[in-house]
Parts: structure tokens; C-alpha cells; sequence
């Protein structure tokens, strides 16, 4: 059985990096993005509300990178994830793991 796995991504303003980003971990198949967006004025929450569920986003205030990452860490320790991958917005996952 293949690991589960969620890609956590902290976002600010990096609405030209979401839709590589996400396609890229989708089409890896190795688990679920979870984005929380620290008040991009550029689009990007506007995106993420379209594109990803409800449990696989959340807004709130700009805290910086460690901050977001560790919501999204006690958000992987909830659901009992296998793995957790850490990314930077700009960062594309390898189709072939």
C-alpha cells in the first residue's frame, strides 16, 4: 500500500506558482495539498477557493513560514498522514516521486 502524504504550502502572493505547484503534487498521486494563504492580494486565495476543498485550505493572518507550516503539521497530525512535504510555493513535485 502507497504512503499518504500531504504536501503542505504556505502562500503569499504566489498566485504565478499555484497552478504548476498543484497539478504537479495531483499528478504525483501521492497524496493531497494543503495550502493556508497569509493574505495574498493577488489572486491566489481567490484560486485556492476554486481549486482546492475547504479542508484543503485555510486563510489567516501572516505569521511567516514557520507558522504556516506548523498549522499544517498539526493539521497532518490530525488526519494521521503517513508523511508530510514541506513546500515552498514556487516549488513543482516530481511525477515520478
Amino acid at each position: 500500500m502507497a504512503s499518504k502524504v500531504l504536501h503542505i504550502v504556505v502562500v503569499f502572493n504566489g498566485m504565478k506558482w499555484l497552478p504548476q505547484l498543484v497539478d504537479s503534487v495531483q499528478a504525483s498521486g501521492t497524496g493531497d495539498v494543503w495550502a493556508i494563504d497569509h493574505g495574498s492580494t493577488d489572486g491566489s486565495w481567490e484560486w485556492l477557493t476554486q481549486r482546492l476543498p475547504e479542508s484543503e485550505r485555510q486563510q489567516g493572518p501572516n505569521h511567516g513560514f514557520g507558522s504556516g507550516n506548523n498549522r499544517g503539521l498539526e493539521e497532518a497530525i490530525r488526519r494521521g498522514v503517513d508523511a508530510v512535504h514541506l513546500l515552498n510555493q514556487d516549488a513543482k513535485v516530481d511525477p515520478q516521486g
